[in-house]
């Protein structure tokens, strides 16, 4: 076990220290960047037509149970609900307790308050 503890260890400061550095480009998520937005236009376009060549329909969505694994500030948590997924059968999880409680603040914005979300 301790040499499991150690690994575990081990990633969750490479995962920080990732986290880290990104969080000093700040300017390159910003949808003031065309680019930015339009990569993240693109990509919910893609995600909504893999979803329905799935089946996926208004209804599934409504009823759907759906984990982000890495969810940090649970923006894709938040496109979910404006798809139609019900707040309260989306969780998120993610190792750092800052991106919990900034997708948790960021949730309750965006009336999605019962998106669960947890630091693991």
């Amino acid at each position: 076990m301790p040499d499991r503890d150690r690994l575990l260890a081990e990633e969750e400061m490479r995962v920080k220290s990732i986290y880290a550095a990104r969080d000093r480009q700040v300017q390159l998520y910003s949808f003031f960047r065309r680019g930015h937005l339009f990569l993240l236009q693109s990509l919910e376009r893609e995600i909504l037509k893999v979803l329905g060549r799935a089946g996926w329909s208004d209804e599934v969505m409504g009823r759907a149970k759906i984990l982000e694994v890495g969810c940090g500030a649970g923006f894709w948590l938040r496109q979910f609900v404006k798809w139609g997924a019900r707040p309260e059968n989306l969780f998120g999880v993610d190792v750092l307790p800052e991106r919990i409680a900034m997708a948790r603040r960021l949730s309750r914005q965006a009336s999605a308050s019962r998106v669960r979300m947890r630091h693991e």
